[in-house]
C-alpha cells in the first residue's frame, strides 16, 4: 500500500507517560497487529506529549499520510488531558461525533475533516481495543471499499538470531513475488518469521511461501502461527503427556508461561518455586 490510499490508517499516540517511559505502549503494537488483521495498513505512527499544539502538529502530519488517523489517550476531563481541545481546534467549528464508551466513561470523537477522518479513543487499553473493534475498524472498512485481499502466516524459529534467520531465507526473498513480503520479529531466543500475501491469489502465495521456508528453515522451526508456549501445551496434549515445573532464577515465569495458554489444565500438574539453597534441596531434591 502507498501513503494515502484506500484502507491506510496513521496512529498518533498521546500521553508524556508514554514517552519517559513510564508506561511502556501496549496500544501502538495492538493497533498494529489487529489492523492488519482486518487488512488495513499503518502507514505512520507517532508519539506525542499532552500538549494541544503537539496533537494538532501529528494529526496534521497523520492526515498527511493517510485518509485515516486513530487517536489514543488524552480524552479525558483533566488538565493534562489535551486531545479534545486539540481535535476543537483542528474542527474549526465542524461538528465532532461521539463514538459511544460503553467500557468506560469517556466517550470517544470522530471528526470529518476535508484531509480525511480522525477517530479519537481512550488510552485505557481495554476501552481503546473494545471501541476500535467494535466501531472503528468497521467504519475504516466501510470507508476503505473492497480491498485486495491479504493472508498473513508466521513461523516461530528458536536457537538463531535474525541475521541467521535471513541468510537461510535468502535463497526464498530473491525469488519471491512482489505480492509476497517476509518480516522477522526478533524476541529474546526466537524469531518470528511474519508471511504476508496480497492479491487475487493471496492463499495459495501464502501456502507456497510457507512451505518453502519450512523447507530452508528446517527443524528451527518450533511453531507455525504459534508462540511457543502454545506450541509445547500442544504437543503435550498430542502426546498425552504432562509436566511439571521446578523454578529458581526464573521465579515462576516458566509456569507463568505455561498458564497462559487456554487447556493447560490438561498437561500442568503445577510447579514449585524454591529460591533459597535450603528451598532447592529440600523440595526440589537439589544436592
Amino acid at each position: 500500500m502507498t501513503p494515502r490510499g484506500r484502507g491506510v490508517v496513521a496512529l498518533v499516540l498521546v500521553g508524556d507517560e508514554l514517552l519517559a517511559g513510564h508506561v511502556n505502549d501496549t496500544n501502538g503494537p495492538w493497533l498494529g497487529r489487529r489492523l492488519a488483521e482486518a487488512g488495513l495498513g499503518v502507514v505512520s505512527s507517532a508519539l506525542v506529549p499532552d500538549q494541544a499544539d503537539a496533537v494538532v502538529r501529528a494529526v496534521e502530519r497523520a492526515l498527511a499520510d493517510a485518509p485515516a488517523v486513530v487517536v489514543t489517550g488524552g480524552l479525558g476531563r483533566t488538565s493534562d488531558d489535551q486531545t479534545r481541545p486539540a481535535l476543537a481546534r483542528l474542527a474549526d467549528g465542524r461538528q465532532m461525533r461521539p463514538l459511544p464508551n460503553a467500557w468506560g466513561s469517556e466517550d470517544g470523537v470522530r471528526l470529518d475533516l476535508a484531509q480525511g477522518t480522525v477517530y479519537a479513543v481512550p488510552g485505557v487499553p481495554a476501552e481503546m481495543s473494545a471501541m476500535v473493534d467494535e466501531q472503528v475498524i468497521p467504519d475504516l472498512l466501510v470507508g476503505a471499499g473492497d480491498l485486495p485481499p491479504r493472508v498473513v502466516g508466521s513461523l516461530l524459529v528458536v536457537g538463531l538470531g535474525e541475521r541467521e534467520v535471513a541468510d537461510l531465507l535468502a535463497p526464498m526473498e530473491s525469488t519471491t513475488a512482489d505480492e509476497v513480503r517476509l518480516a522477522f520479529l526478533p524476541r529474546p531466543g526466537e524469531v518470528e518469521v511474519r508471511i504476508r500475501a496480497e492479491g487475487a491469489d493471496a492463499r495459495a502465495a501464502a501456502e507456497r511461501s510457507m512451505r518453502r521456508a519450512r523447507e530452508l528453515l528446517g527443524d528451527t522451526v518450533a511453531a507455525e502461527g504459534q508462540n511457543l508456549e502454545q506450541a509445547v501445551v500442544g504437543s503435550l496434549v498430542a502426546a498425552g503427556a504432562t509436566v511439571a515445573a521446578a523454578e529458581s532464577l526464573t521465579g515462576g515465569l516458566l509456569a507463568g508461561a505455561l498458564i497462559s495458554v487456554p487447556g493447560v489444565s490438561a498437561v500442568f500438574r503445577g510447579g514449585v518455586v524454591a529460591y533459597a539453597t535450603e528451598l532447592k534441596a529440600d523440595l526440589a531434591g537439589v544436592p
